[in-house]
């Protein structure tokens, strides 16, 4: 009996010992609802401030107890962009991962430090230090009764380590569905919250056919989406399917040579209808002049991505069936960068890679500025043989055209927005 109480007493002393050896392996932060940490900020930037605030926020939430902003004594989180971080905080960080957006997070027992490569990567290194207590974000909060996963805890502490996270694709494009067509600015607002939480760093914008352009991109910068999106760091692509925008149907009247042949007649950018006449080097100039004022007058657009209208067969007049659907966009595009290069220099261009990317061009050389965006809807990447067909057909452009950066993009199409997060997860997967 002696022998089995000594064996006894020698189990609950060890517990006792690794109990306090877990508790070193912990970085307490918040204890029985008090703290002495506080939240330093090293990088004087919008978006390192907006990471900071939702650290703050979310901590706040978490326990009710809320952390100062700003240098003090004690044990802090220090955040900011790598290269304003101070040696010592710098020193407790592992290097940087290969990639984009990237961060890094050291945790010991009195300090975390989050670095971020880029502003991005501060808020992600935030999200993931949350996401490290228990938070989750599954899907955008429109409705009341799908709430945040957010704990409710009255000590919040995080293991000790370090982790360095980049993403393999530079543009990460969320198409949420309130960025199709009718603007709803409390919607996209809420997705695009998601969006950045999931680790996308863009929002697409597919433009409605039925309302002026500029218009549209006003009542996003009015309903304060824009300012959403440039808070997080987040960039803009657009407009997509939009060619009747900038050569409207209007000009049918007046120019039906500018318009698409279909069955021998020229016919109007509609359903049933076609794309307007690309080779038609007047209809092209008023397109490109329509599009520079568009991009002019939308300073908060980061990818200018206009597309043919969805659905529409390609020109069969004698010009243009010389061409392929490729050659004859690359042609449009290629002039557009030109002019562009000039007025707007630092806005991205891009542009399909090929109507169809089984069907490279045949001879057009796009231009050096140009992005070739191959893209696939969520189905086609859940879709084995979808997904097989695609990859495909990027790579043999990427093969058949040396000259040009096949642009890396993922997109979530219209859909559940709950599909998010599980697309976040597929971006390492598509090579």
């Amino acid at each position: 009996m002696t022998k089995y109480l000594g064996a006894l007493i020698f189990l609950i002393v060890l517990g006792f010992c690794n109990m306090g050896v877990a508790r070193t392996m912990e970085a307490v932060i918040i204890k029985q609802g008090k703290t002495n940490w506080r939240i330093v900020n090293v990088s004087d930037n919008e978006v390192c401030k907006f990471a900071a605030g939702e650290l703050q926020r979310y901590l706040k939430e978490i326990s009710g107890c809320e952390l100062p902003l700003g240098a003090g004594e004690g044990p802090c989180i220090v955040l900011g962009i790598r290269k304003d971080l101070a040696s010592d905080d710098n020193s407790l960080l592992p290097d940087s991962s290969n990639g984009f957006d990237g961060y890094a997070i050291a945790i010991i027992p009195d300090k975390i430090v989050i670095g971020g490569d880029n502003e991005r990567g501060v808020v992600y290194g935030v999200y993931d230090l949350l996401e490290r207590i228990g938070c989750r974000w599954f899907y955008p909060q429109q409705d009341p009764k799908d709430i945040e996963v957010i704990p409710r805890l009255s000590t919040v502490c995080v293991e000790i380590g370090k982790t360095a996270i980049a993403s393999p694709i530079e543009y990460r494009i969320c198409n949420a569905s309130s960025f199709f067509f009718e603007i709803d600015p409390s919607a996209m607002k809420a997705q695009l919250d998601v969006a950045m939480k999931a680790r996308y760093n863009g929002m697409g914008w597919q433009c409605d056919h039925r309302t002026p352009i500029g218009e549209q991109y006003k009542q996003m910068e009015k309903g304060g989406v824009n300012a959403e999106i440039k808070k997080r760091g987040m960039i803009l692509h657009g407009p997509a399917h939009s060619y009747p925008h900038f050569l409207p149907n209007d000009f049918f009247g007046e120019h039906p040579e500018w318009f698409g042949m279909r069955n021998g007649k020229r016919v109007k950018q509609e359903f049933a209808g076609s794309q307007f006449c690309l080779s038609n080097p007047e209809a092209r100039r008023t397109f490109i002049d329509n599009a520079e004022k568009f991009v002019l007058e939308s300073p908060g657009l980061d990818i200018f991505c206009p597309l043919p209208f969805d659905g529409g067969q390609f020109c069969e007049c004698p010009d243009c069936s010389k061409s392929t659907p490729t050659d004859l966009m690359f042609t449009l595009m290629n002039e557009l960068i030109e002019r562009l290069s000039l007025s707007a220099p630092n806005l991205l261009i891009e542009t399909y890679g090929g109507y169809n990317p089984k069907d490279p061009p045949e001879k057009v050389k796009p231009h050096p500025k140009l992005r070739i965006a191959i893209t696939a809807m969520v189905t086609m990447i859940l879709s084995m043989t979808s997904g097989v067909t695609w990859k495909n057909g990027a790579r043999r452009l990427r093969e058949d055209l040396h000259y040009v950066s096949i642009t890396p993009t993922i997109l979530q199409h219209r859909g559940s927005p709950r599909l998010m997060r599980l697309c976040s997860k597929v971006i390492g997967g598509i090579s």
